[in-house]
């Protein structure tokens, strides 16, 4: 055990620190004072040792010192907390805890170190110094064991969470509970101990132990309430005193212009990919407007703060995701797993899980979908207000096709031989984007179109987070993931809350926007009690999924998670005698030379593709939709062959969809049930076709086709249905939005409101119905698209609008008896109106005092009766039908059962040709749908 008080020779801080100007920012000025009646605890975690670098498990029984880098994260720890008022310094008696917490006490030369056995590391027993590779599987196990709520569940020969929980917060709470209110005390410990107390601290249980990050020399502000005698976390796992650390979780405090309600925000943007981006720019230009943007992953770009790069680039200013050509190196690789989505688990994927999402990792492809898109998806928008916004957005960001500054094409020899094969069968090279292009993709090419400007990726981690990085409006949080939103009983979220229990606040006015992706949004809306029943039936059953029983209730839209597709893709190889391939994930030398030292020219400028087709034809009955990517080098086994290229095939709109969801163990499954790849036979017809069509292309002009089944129709078409479609990202529908109230799938209204909440909207790819384009281009635009509806909310003062924007005025002491379709909980009659319009099929509702008060949603107004206290609405969307006519003695046209004359409209709407309708009080309710009005009688 460390000495009570000596301080080490590694510590002997010079007084010059105090004026570094480099000096970490002190944690005094990011937090607002101990409220009255409250200690501040600062938990933190070590400095790094050698078996942390080397991935060695190091619990209660390893005794390791502080590395190099160890020592200097405690010094810029040190000079964090120089300013914070501590009266008390304690730490764990294992040496690198005390070492750590002694950098602190140097700095405040009146306290002494005092170390408890009580807050040391778990014991990991047997395990103890062994490579945490070698016992993957155990540990695997059990941490699945701890999920599913055995927490006393030890390691062989070492401790179980529980028995870090009896010792560990016992002495925490002794410690705090003896310090005076407004006192600050420090203490350092360790990772997995820290990650137990706080979640047993902060929630009462530990099913959030696993969820909580604890890095090295991270600091936890733990207020402790003396009255309640309850915890509540102000930051956790903050890093911003590591200047070069990519990982910074913690709560942030907001800007000088929100001191006065530092936690509480105009809008909180749940991840930080392109659409989130695009929209907290744009909201963030007015200056009292305040956002907050909240990524589960660690910065990226340069722009960002990030600065993992590779060797070449180092001290350059530039990181890997600047380069467009280390993109190929980025993903699928071990090294990066940190930047990876690592929730789904029923498919290994690389979905960007940092500022920018996939966005920063991906090879930034950029295409502008045809004016058509917009009304073959029921899009909310026009097209022309959909070109508009893009333009808008092309202003701020780069897009070319030659994305080497010098305005040269490098690597072309791929291009080269498949342009010759296109031309043959008819196809015409055009300029992609241009809007002749966009709008008539039938059998065409060109060079591939990027987001890259000057050499460098220019996608929104740098092009939108740049100019809003200066503003006082606007925070990032990375390594903030979200758990759930909190819901008020009219469907307003309040709160976000993120790591295992900090919260954030929605102002009055506020809004939410979710920017998760595909695959995030739907997650995260279901974990905050919003999805189908079947969903929140079983998450209700388990533990660590606070946020779906809120006392709100839960919110019942049965499409979150629904329809999610994907463009199906094969990888087809080729080989030809004319090729060279240009291998990305080789580094090739004289391309990064030229790249870093003639201003960013050269074949490393670019990334993937050379060559884009489009064309569609009729599979079946059905108008499909293809694309061609041409790669300059070849896949799998041929990756090394420098004949070798391979071209990615797309069907681009596929009709297969599948369902995302938690099983029922509780896992979040991209595909729960369902199939998005080859989920019909036609679909798997459409790309049989297109493969056997361009292999045979490709052989007439000269080229192999690398396959083992062979070259004829059949073995093509058995090669594409053994090898199956291929992930290939364009992920969307998860949350549609459409303006039809009659969409029985729709999942967010015309104003890409999420249904059945007020003020929470889609900003990703979730909002799209229908595939089209590689869509993220598209994506950028929902984001504008969705800043605008949440300024306009902003506007109007949180009210979403008024009642009498919705509704007809509301009818006292009237009751509309029957159509019952739902109901939801609200104290006054007054939110029935917005909650009506935000369910599907809704025309009408009444509210009663039951149960403390009850919005009764209804498919139309029924039988109408007096009720004392009862208050009934109508939508003014029930009333807005095609002609309604009265007195018509024999009316003709298509006949069909209705209960009321409001059902009938809702068919009618819902019905391509109906122009008008009757409906009598006959046979239980008689509708006529007719294609004009007829003369009465």
């Amino acid at each position: 055990m460390p000495p009570h008080r000596q301080h080490s020779a590694d510590f002997q801080l010079q007084l010059d620190l105090l004026n570094d100007e480099n000096k970490a920012v002190s944690v005094a000025q990011q937090l607002p004072p101990v409220a009255e009646g409250c200690s501040r605890l600062y938990l933190c975690r070590h400095g790094q040792t050698d078996f942390n670098r080397q991935r060695k498990l190091q619990g209660r029984g390893v005794n390791m010192p502080l590395n190099e880098a160890g020592l200097d994260q405690a010094q810029c720890l040190a000079k964090a907390m120089k300013d914070v008022p501590l009266t008390a310094i304690y730490s764990s008696g294992l040496q690198r805890a005390f070492q750590t917490a002694d950098a602190v006490a140097q700095l405040h030369p009146k306290i002494e170190v005092q170390p408890f056995q009580e807050v040391e590391e778990m014991n990991f027993g047997q395990l103890e110094g062994h490579p945490m590779e070698m016992h993957e599987e155990q540990i695997h196990t059990m941490f699945k064991r701890w999920q599913h709520g055995e927490f006393n569940a030890a390691w062989p020969g070492g401790e179980s969470p529980a028995d870090v929980v009896n010792r560990g917060v016992r002495k925490i709470t002794e410690v705090v509970s003896n310090t005076p209110p407004k006192e600050q005390v420090l203490m350092v410990t360790h990772g997995r101990f820290n990650k137990i107390v706080l979640a047993q601290m902060l929630h009462g249980k530990l099913t959030h132990m696993t969820e909580i990050e604890q890095d090295n020399t991270c600091v936890n502000v733990i207020d402790f309430d003396h009255t309640t005698k309850t915890y509540h976390a102000m930051a956790l796992n903050n890093l911003n005193h590591l200047s070069s650390s990519p990982r910074v979780a913690f709560i942030a405090f907001g800007a000088s212009n929100f001191a006065a309600n530092a936690q509480t925000y105009d809008v909180i943007v749940v991840g930080s990919g392109p659409g989130g981006l695009v929209a907290a720019e744009y909201l963030s230009r007015d200056p009292n407007v305040s956002v907050l943007i909240l990524e589960a992953g660690p910065k990226s770009m340069a722009a960002t703060g990030g600065t993992d790069a590779p060797d070449y680039a180092k001290g350059s200013g530039i990181t890997k995701f600047d380069i467009p050509g280390e993109y190929d190196l980025i993903m699928y690789n071990p090294e990066n797993e940190q930047y990876r989505v690592d929730w789904i688990s029923d498919a290994y994927m690389w979905l960007g899980k940092t500022v920018g999402g996939c966005s920063s990792i991906s090879s930034v492809t950029y295409f502008r979908p045809p004016d058509v898109y917009t009304n073959q998806s029921q899009w909310p928008f026009p097209a022309s207000q959909m070109n508009a916004k893009m333009d808008e957005n092309e202003k701020m960001h780069g897009h070319t096709d030659v994305p080497s500054p010098d305005g040269k094409w490098y690597s072309q020899e791929g291009f080269s031989i498949v342009s010759k094969g296109l031309l043959s069968i008819g196809y015409a090279e055009r300029t992609l984007n241009t809007p002749t292009s966009r709008n008539n993709k039938q059998k065409i090419f060109g060079h591939a179109p990027f987001t890259i400007k000057d050499g460098k990726r220019d996608s929104p981690a740098s092009a939108f987070w740049s100019p809003m990085s200066t503003r006082n409006s606007v925070q990032l949080v990375t390594d903030a993931k979200v758990d759930y939103l909190v819901r008020d009983s009219a469907g307003k979220a309040t709160g976000v809350v993120f790591n295992g229990g900090s919260q954030v606040f929605v102002s009055e006015r506020g809004v939410v926007l979710m920017a998760a992706g595909a695959l995030g949004t739907p997650k995260v809306l279901i974990q905050s009690g919003v999805g189908p029943n079947s969903q929140l039936d079983l998450l209700e059953q388990k533990d660590g999924f606070l946020g779906v029983d809120q006392e709100a209730g839960r919110v019942s839209n049965p499409n979150v998670g629904r329809n999610l597709f994907d463009a199906n893709l094969m990888y087809i190889t080729f080989t030809h005698p004319d090729m060279k391939a240009f291998v990305f994930d080789n580094r090739p030398p004289e391309a990064i030379d030229q790249y870093m030292n003639a201003s960013r020219t050269g074949p490393w400028a670019g990334a993937g593709p050379t060559l884009i087709s489009f064309e569609s034809f009729e599979v079946q009955g059905r108008t499909y939709e293809f694309q061609s990517n041409v790669h300059t080098h070849g896949f799998g086994g041929d990756a090394t062959n420098q004949t070798a290229f391979t071209i990615a095939m797309y069907v681009l709109n596929p009709e297969s969809r599948a369902h995302s969801g938690f099983d029922f163990n509780g896992d979040w499954r991209a595909f729960n049930e369902g199939d998005a790849y080859f989920g019909t036979r036609r679909d798997l017809a459409a790309m049989q076709t297109y493969v056997i069509k361009m292999v045979q292309m490709m052989e007439a002009n000269g080229a192999t086709f690398v396959s083992k089944t062979g070259s004829d129709p059949a073995a093509i078409a058995d090669f594409v249905a053994s090898t199956d479609s291929y992930i290939s990202y364009f992920f969307g529908g998860t949350c549609y939005a459409s303006s039809d109230t009659n969409d029985m799938e729709r999942c967010a209204d015309e104003k890409l409101r999420v249904l059945g909440l007020d003020n929470v909207f889609v900003a990703d790819a979730s909002a799209m119905k229908d595939s089209t384009v590689n869509p993220y281009g598209f994506v950028m635009y929902i984001g504008r698209e969705a800043a605008d509806q949440a300024k306009e909310y902003i506007k109007s003062g949180g009210g979403g609008g008024d009642a009498d924007e919705f509704c007809l005025p509301l009818e006292n002491g009237v009751d509309f008896e029957g159509g019952d379709i739902g109901a939801s909980s609200s104290s006054s009659a007054d939110d029935c109106c917005s909650i009506c319009s935000n369910t599907n099929g809704c025309m009408a509702f009444t509210w009663t005092n039951y149960d403390g008060g009850m919005c009764w949603l209804k498919s139309g107004k029924g039988t109408i009766k007096t009720r004392s206290g009862a208050v009934s609405g109508v939508l003014k969307t029930a009333t807005s039908c095609p002609s309604l006519e009265d007195n018509v003695e024999k009316p003709h046209g298509v006949t069909l059962s209705a209960e009321s004359s409001d059902k009938c409209c809702s068919v009618c709407k819902a019905t391509g040709g109906c122009k008008a309708f009757t409906w009598k009080d006959q046979d239980n309710g008689t509708c006529w749908l007719k294609g004009g009005k007829e003369t009465e009688e």
